[in-house]
């Protein structure tokens, strides 16, 4: 892995570089733009990235215009479980960036997202503060520290199942631009190891019609716990 991220840096460098005459192209004005300069140090480090996975609880609020009589039993779930994986960087100490895919399944409904996330790890003085504020005593002197963020994303929502009985008609899923928030705790097990956990709240309006009568899926939560691997 490590191999592929500075093969890919390099092929970077050696497109907006002189490597390339860009102008036998067209592009006469690019001269010897060097993008390698723009990256942060640390970025160009593969000790920098990792993967990460966690498995959690979702959970999703469900409004509808159907008749309870007509319905499935599980048609009106609002809970379910998660499970997320993800690959990210170290841009500074106290930042980090994730690209992550998402699988909720809230019974017979589920939920794919793909999105980006940015994320502020707080400081040893400012975790500090918080761990004598929130944290039992035998958790305050250890490594763990806080961390907030934003993402944003793509998300596919689609039954599994039929969702009312009888269906002549039905438009069973739906795709929509998403963005979050989401805070945690992190700490580190070994070098190469962290746990983690998160708390994520997405705003996305999911509609899906069902015999002309609309299910409305708003406003997700989950609730996960997993582990990040240095590379």
């Amino acid at each position: 892995m490590k191999k592929i991220i500075l093969m890919v840096m390099a092929s970077s460098s050696l497109l907006f570089s002189g490597g390339i005459n860009w102008s036998s192209f067209g592009f006469s004005n690019i001269g010897s733009f060097d993008v390698m300069k723009y990256i942060p140090e640390r970025m160009k480090n593969s000790d920098n990235y990792f993967v990460e996975g966690s498995l959690g609880v979702a959970l999703t609020s469900v409004k509808n215009d159907v008749k309870t009589a007509v319905m499935n039993d599980s048609s009106t779930s609002e809970m379910g479980v998660g499970i997320n994986i993800g690959a990210g960087c170290n841009v500074t100490d106290n930042i980090f960036v994730t690209m992550n895919y998402e699988r909720l399944n809230i019974d017979i409904y589920s939920l794919d997202n793909v999105y980006i996330s940015a994320n502020y790890l707080f400081d040893e003085s400012l975790s500090g503060f918080l761990k004598e504020k929130a944290f039992p005593k035998y958790i305050i002197d250890s490594n763990i520290s806080p961390y907030v963020g934003v993402l944003t994303g793509y998300s596919s929502a689609s039954w599994e199942e039929q969702p009312v009985k009888g269906v002549l008609e039905s438009q069973e899923t739906s795709k929509n631009l998403f963005f979050g928030l989401q805070a945690g705790v992190e700490g580190d097990l070994d070098e190469d190891i962290k746990f983690f956990t998160s708390l994520k709240y997405n705003f996305v309006n999911h509609k899906t019609l069902v015999n002309g009568e609309e299910f409305s899926h708003n406003n997700h939560y989950s609730i996960m716990a997993g582990f990040k691997f240095s590379l």
